[in-house]
């Protein structure tokens, strides 16, 4: 503020880590009367003074006032003056910047790089030789010799305190930085005044000096105690000293490192990157720092961190360096550790199933990993360092999700991406979809998700992104959302009434024609009770308990239930009569609602109309419906489509139906098809078709277009029903009419050939008493009567097949039966055929003929025995048996109800389909002529039947015959006693 030349003086202060902590300053005014200002008003004589300036020639302290903090001697006005800036010390003779002659003397203080110099003007000095000098002028040249010995006397002693002035001058300046001696001149003169204020300022300089010892000292105890490793060299590299910090990380000691190189202390190899360092410090004066390694005493190493820089010599050269050492050996493993983990982490992305790569802030690729390579067919080497990645992608510029997460314009996502959202899963994270082609042509629908990679201070490094092929997902979900919004638009248009239900009964949808139809808003019916609102009492009016709502049964017992003539009620208090369908609704196997489909009977013919387009009456549907484009390419095909052919909705969608095309179908069926259908008639017939897994079915179908708005046939509907069950149960039915019929025929010959018999045997009788025995006509009356006896057999064998033979029936007990005709059995199998019996524990009580049973066994076991001209075994099993719907449903035919099993199995030849169908007509046998009527099995199935029972028949070439005969039980209360 005042303005005055002043002098700083600064001195660093060093915290524990060798850092600077603060700076100590203190300022001298030139313009005060102090310790300078002093110095300048000494007076050597009468005009010999003193005078401070710096080597920038800016005087410091000098007698004239005016002329300090001024650079007012410029080069080469006083050569001395230059000399002593340049390094000169001493005395001489020279002329000052205002052209006076002086002697002057030059000391340059160390400390400082300042300059203390005298000038004493010549004429003073030499005054006393002037006056002498006129006194010799006038003296005699007689007394010259003596004159000479005075004035040589006499100059002696007037120039004796200059000359030791001078001298001692000369001395301190060649003793450096050894303590001086004090100029010893006491003379009251000027010189004198010189002597004791160079002797002051000898003792300013030494007070310095003690005070720069001290802090020195002072430097190498905080240097001592800072616990980081500290050392310094000369400008030659020799050590100057260390901390003890640096002996105890070293092992060195500070007096065997003083004046070392790093040649005497480290292998050659790190000595020789040591120097090569401290070369370029040298060099560049600067802070250095670089990791390496450090040698110990024991000859191991340490990683650490050199910090150097370096420090002036008094007269501003170079004087040395300093450095301090950071062991960072714990950090070098963590490094390591980190290096492995990233190493590990670019190994998990490079070998991720899941294409992925990385952009650094500058855009460029830093990570292409294979599943990119694979999914683009770029590779990693061709991209990496590439800041273009959009031309993998796309045929012109735009910015990756990755680039948006990098350059912070998420508000551009809607600009790129039709679908993005935030990640629900990564902090900062984004997601987007969208279409990709790759280079072959294929589209690929994609899912992307983009995070920021950030460092330790949460600084943004690089982006990195994930694209995901889901494509085949896309279009399942394609898919879903088309028959969604074909379903909505059905229920939309539908004109029949559709709501549904949770498992508390409440209404979860309804359909704009249902709430047309009960008279009632949409939104106002969601969550009311349907039995409150719609379906509270029976068609006669009385009310329905909730508990009894037939609507319920559905979410109740989970079974659908039909109702016909209800009533359902209008929100206005009227009702209408319908008819509707109730059926659960199950997720994932579970119950969790039920879904109902009215229509009002009064408009029964347009709900009829409408109902085929019921979306969820479709998918219920029993029988199989298939929507088709006009082209015959499948669109919509219900659940029990799936049932009937295998086929699931994915595997047949946008197929034709003639993947279902059987080989018995023929070809004029197919194109009495399409051209009725093309007409716009309906088409009904059947098809032979293959099941997905090769079975062959039948399926009676009815095929009909449907119109647009416009009236054009836009697609056409197709209704499917299984007919495999009635087409076996047909000819299950024609099998037992045909045996029927035989049986009939059978009877009905059997009966009137039997009437002619009675004849022929009767008068053959009559004959044969007539005719003496040893009549020659006697014999061949009796072949008439032997044939006569085989006839009635044989007719006695076809009236058994006609259930017309008279039967003994009383309660036998079946497997008593069949163990006592065991020995019996085994004599007509042979030796060969092992005979093997399981009778059940139970009593199997029935009504039934002995004989004929006993009949039906004897010809089981030779049609056996026949199958097995080689031997094998013949097992004869009883049980009883439970026949319920299983056995009617599968045979068509049966009676529910408790019965006893008996089966024979044999291990004989088996037999083909076609025998199999045959095996119980008359006359039918597959043996050579000769061995056999073909009314064995015949007898069987007639006995069997007469008796009420059934008979089944299982075989296969190969692999034997088994019979199995059902024989309705006797009930336990009408048992005899």
């Amino acid at each position: 503020r005042h303005r005055h030349p002043i002098i700083m003086f600064t001195a660093p202060v060093f915290d524990a880590k060798g850092g600077v902590a603060a700076v100590l300053t203190g300022s001298l005014d030139l313009t005060k009367n102090n310790f300078l200002a002093k110095l300048a008003s000494v007076r050597l004589g009468k005009g010999g003074y003193l005078y401070l300036y710096n080597s920038s020639r800016v005087m410091i302290a000098h007698p004239e006032r005016g002329r300090v903090y001024k650079q007012d001697v410029p080069p080469g006005i006083n050569p001395m003056y230059d000399r002593a800036i340049a390094g000169f010390e001493g005395a001489g003779e020279t002329i000052n910047s205002r052209k006076i002659p002086f002697i002057s003397a030059f000391k340059r203080l160390r400390a400082t790089g300042w300059i203390l110099a005298s000038n004493f003007p010549q004429a003073e000095a030499y005054a006393p030789a002037y006056r002498l000098q006129h006194y010799l002028l006038g003296a005699l040249f007689l007394v010259f010799v003596v004159s000479f010995l005075v004035v040589w006397l006499l100059m002696r002693h007037l120039t004796a305190p200059l000359i030791s002035f001078t001298g001692q001058i000369r001395a301190l300046t060649d003793k450096g930085d050894a303590v001086p001696s004090r100029i010893a001149i006491e003379t009251g003169d000027e010189i004198g005044v010189l002597g004791e204020t160079f002797n002051l300022l000898l003792d300013e300089l030494e007070d310095q000096k003690r005070e720069l010892k001290k802090q020195l000292d002072f430097s190498q105890i905080l240097m001592d105690t800072t616990p980081i490793p500290i050392f310094y060299k000369d400008a030659q590299g020799r050590y100057l000293g260390c901390n003890r910090a640096y002996e105890a990380f070293t092992g060195f000691s500070r007096d065997f490192l003083i004046g070392k190189s790093v040649f005497d202390i480290a292998p050659p190899e790190l000595a020789a990157v040591y120097h090569g360092a401290d070369l370029e410090l040298s060099a560049k004066n600067c802070l250095q720092v670089y990791e390496a390694t450090a040698p110990h005493i024991d000859k191991t190493q340490h990683d650490v961190l050199f910090f150097k820089t370096t420090f002036p010599a008094a007269d501003g050269n170079l004087g040395g360096l300093i450095g301090v050492m950071l062991d960072i050996s714990e950090r070098k493993k963590g490094e390591s550790a980190l290096q492995a983990q990233k190493e590990f982490a670019e190994s998990l992305v490079q070998n991720s199933t899941v294409p992925t790569f990385v952009l650094d802030r500058g855009h460029r690729v830093i990570i292409w990993n294979h599943a990119c390579e694979a999914l683009t067919g770029v590779k990693a080497a061709e991209l990496i360092g590439c800041d273009q990645l959009y031309k993998v992608f796309y045929d012109y510029p735009r910015p990756l999700l990755a680039e948006l997460v990098l350059d912070g314009k998420l508000d551009c996502l809607p600009q790129y991406y039709q679908a993005h959202a935030k990640s629900s899963l990564v902090p900062e994270g984004v997601q987007a979809e969208g279409w990709y082609q790759d280079p072959l042509g294929n589209g690929h629908y994609v899912t992307l998700h983009a995070a920021p990679i950030r460092d330790a201070s949460g600084g943004l490094i690089a982006a990195i992104q994930t694209i995901e092929d889901i494509t085949p997902r896309k279009q399942a979900q394609d898919a879903q959302e088309k028959t969604s919004r074909q379903l909505q638009l059905i229920l939309d248009a539908a004109g029949e009434g559709i709501f549904g239900v949770d498992m508390q009964g409440r209404v979860t949808f309804i359909n704009p024609a249902a709430a047309q139809m009960v008279g009632w808003e949409q939104a106002d019916l969601l969550g009311m009770n349907q039995h409150s609102t719609m379906h509270h009492t029976k068609a006669d009016g009385t009310p329905y308990p909730v508990e009894d709502c037939p609507i319920n049964t559905a979410i109740n017992d989970g079974l659908p239930h039909q109702g016909a003539a209800e009533l359902f009620w209008r929100k206005d208090g009227t009702s209408f009569p319908v008819e509707y369908i109730s059926t659960p609704i199950r997720e994932h196997g579970e119950l969790v609602g039920a879904v109902v489909i009215f229509k009002d009977t009064t408009e029964r013919n347009l709900a009829e109309e409408q109902l085929s387009k019921l979306s969820q009456a479709v998918m219920q549907s029993p029988v199989s419906v298939v929507i088709t484009d006009t082209f015959g390419n499948v669109e919509f095909v219900n659940p029990r489509f799936t049932q009937i052919t295998g086929y699931q909705p994915e595997e047949i969608i946008g197929q034709n139906p003639r993947l279902l095309k059987g080989d018995r179908t023929p070809p004029d069926v197919y194109k009495n098809l399409w051209s009725t259908i093309i007409s716009g008639q309906v088409w009904a017939g059947e098809f032979y078709n293959r099941h997905k897994n090769g079975e062959m079915y039948w399926e009676h179908a009815t095929i009909s277009p449907i119109r647009n708005g416009a009236g054009a046939i836009s697609h056409y509907m197709a209704f499917m029903e299984s007919m495999t069950e009635r087409k076996r149960l047909e000819e299950q039915l024609r099998q037992a009419q045909k045996m029927e019929a035989i049986g009939q025929l059978a009877g009905g010959v059997a009966h009137d050939f039997n009437n002619i018999l009675t004849m022929v045997m009767g008068f053959g009788q009559l004959l044969q008493y007539a005719i003496q025995p040893d009549d020659p006509k006697r014999a061949h009356i009796d072949q008439i009567l032997d044939a006569a006896d085989r006839a009635t057999n044989l007719t006695k064998s076809l009236l058994a097949f006609s259930r017309k033979q008279v039967m003994l029936l009383q309660q036998v007990e079946l497997k008593e039966l069949a163990r006592k005709h065991t020995k019996f059995l085994i004599r007509i199998i042979g030796e060969d055929v092992t005979l093997k019996t399981s009778f059940a524990e139970e009593p199997l009580t029935v009504l039934a003929d002995s004989g004929q049973i006993e009949q039906v066994l004897m010809n089981l076991a030779t049609n056996a025995r026949d199958a097995m001209p080689g031997g094998g075994e013949l097992c004869i099993r009883t049980e009883p048996v439970q026949l319920g719907k299983e056995f009617l449903k599968l045979h068509g035919y049966g009676v529910p109800g408790r019965y006893a099993l008996m089966t024979v199995t044999d291990t004989g030849q088996g037999m083909d389909a076609s025998t199999k169908g045959k095996i119980f007509e008359p006359f039918f046998t597959t043996k050579s002529p000769g061995r056999g009527t073909g009314l064995g099995l015949s007898i069987v199935y007639g006995i069997i039947k007469q008796h009420g029972g059934y008979i089944t028949i299982s075989t296969q070439p190969g692999f034997g015959t088994s019979f199995s005969i059902y024989l309705p039980m006797v009930p336990e209360q009408v048992k005899t006693a």
